[in-house]
Formats: C-alpha cells, structure tokens, sequence
C-alpha cells in the first residue's frame, strides 16, 4: 500500500435495513480529498458517482502537471 494517496479514498455510509443488494442499496458517499458528497439509491448511482470524481480528479492532476488553469 506505500504510495496509495488519499485523493483516491472514499467513506461510504450504507441505510441498511436489511441484506445489502445491488438494486436496494442506499446510502451517502464523500470523497476525501475534495469534500463532494452525494447520496445514491443503487449500485449504479454509487459507481456513477466514483467514476465521476476519479476522472474530474485525474483531469484535474493532468492539467496542473500541463501548467493549466
């Protein structure tokens, strides 16, 4: 794990009222290094929201290393 960076992490909360399902699962998610959160109410709004934030974030990381604003 040396190297792994926290603007990769994330906290997620799970609402469970029972077993955790792919088509049921509800909860909230924030993403460390820049405080966005978002609730969802499937698997597919959570991993919508992961991939949403890794790719801003990677975008973000690339402009910088460019010089970009």
């Amino acid at each position: 794990m040396a190297g792994w960076q926290y603007t990769n992490s994330f906290v997620i909360q799970f609402c469970v009222d029972g077993e955790i399902q792919p088509e049921l699962m509800a909860g909230r998610i924030e993403h460390i290094a820049s405080s966005r959160t978002a609730h969802f109410q499937s698997l597919e709004e959570l991993l919508t929201f992961i991939n949403r934030v890794l790719r801003e974030t990677r975008s973000e990381k690339h402009e910088a290393k460019a010089g970009h604003p």
